[in-house]
């Protein structure tokens, strides 16, 4: 057991002399490891599951990077910590998921609003995104007082490429008024579920 940093390291070294990979899918469960990742510049597509996330002020290039699937198994507001983390000029795709689990027998409760609001001011600087999904396994009956409304969503819309937006983690309250805005600022859009 007292070997197993040792051979992570290896196992890195051995992965990013792969310079031609363009899919990966893999699981960390330190975010140290993800810096290695950020080496492999032909990468396209990744998919990657991370309990935490701690790369201080490091800002990791990922120029080729257009389809990005992240499970993020604590509190979702590691996701914005790791995309704040990430350059993304060409980034079209972006699915976050939390699996976040339960400490005890009751299930977990819904996710902070404000927990998705970090994501969403992070998701908002991704101005080449066309797919932005948003999904939890915790409890989707939430409050009102728990509830999104337009304005937690405002800052998507900057991003006017947007043609799938898909929430599924908490309530949204919008009115026919928050509608228009929206429609204003992804005319490309064709699939929306909040």
């Amino acid at each position: 057991a007292k070997d197993q940093p040792q051979v992570a390291a290896r196992l890195w070294q051995a992965l990013v002399t792969l310079q031609r990979l363009v899919h990966l899918d893999v699981s960390l469960y330190a975010s140290q490891a993800f810096r290695h990742l950020a080496s492999l510049s032909n990468v396209k597509t990744l998919r990657l599951v991370i309990d935490s996330v701690d790369l201080q002020d490091t800002r990791l290039p990922f120029p080729s990077l257009t389809s990005f699937d992240v499970s993020v198994n604590t509190d979702i507001d590691n996701a914005a910590r790791l995309i704040r983390r990430m350059t993304l000029p060409a980034l079209e795709q972006l699915k976050i998921t939390n699996h976040a689990r339960s400490q005890g027998p009751d299930p977990m409760p819904p996710l902070p609003a404000a927990h998705i609001r970090l994501v969403v001011q992070e998701v908002s600087k991704l101005s080449s995104l066309r797919s932005f999904e948003l999904f939890s396994n915790r409890v989707a009956n939430s409050t009102p007082t728990e509830a999104l409304d337009a304005s937690t969503l405002s800052p998507l819309h900057a991003l006017h490429e947007l043609e799938t937006l898909e929430i599924s983690t908490i309530a949204v309250n919008l009115t026919g008024a928050d509608i228009e805005p929206m429609a204003r600022a992804w005319p490309r859009m064709r699939d929306l579920q909040l």
